[in-house]
């Protein structure tokens, strides 16, 4: 069997070009699809978070979580960094304002 044959599939004007490098230029074509992809979704998401403004959220503020219900916030320290949340089942901290952004609380009315 000729090994050219095997390993020089195409030829463009006497350009022999091997199956292995048809392979990786393929390769390299889909990774750089990829990433001006991910570049696209990182500045749409950047976009978002520049749009988000924290609640004004006070001690006795009505919230609400999509899983524990409607709450009164009972604390926020002094950094406000953290709330903590009295709902049904007990009492909840969570991170201020990042519970709000990401949509776990939300203002009652809102």
């Amino acid at each position: 069997m000729n090994h050219d044959a095997v390993e020089n599939l195409f030829g463009i004007e006497g350009l022999n070009i091997a199956w292995y490098g048809i392979i990786i230029t393929f390769g390299m074509i889909l990774g750089f699809m990829l990433a001006l992809r991910r570049c696209k979704k990182t500045a749409k998401m950047a976009a978002k978070q520049e749009e988000f403004v924290a609640p004004d959220v006070k001690d006795g503020s009505i919230v609400l979580h999509k899983a524990f219900g409607e709450g009164a916030v009972t604390k926020i320290d002094k950094a406000q960094k953290h709330i903590r949340v009295t709902f049904g089942i007990g009492e909840k901290t969570f991170i201020f304002p990042d519970a709000f952004k990401q949509g776990f609380l939300k203002m009652k009315g809102e």
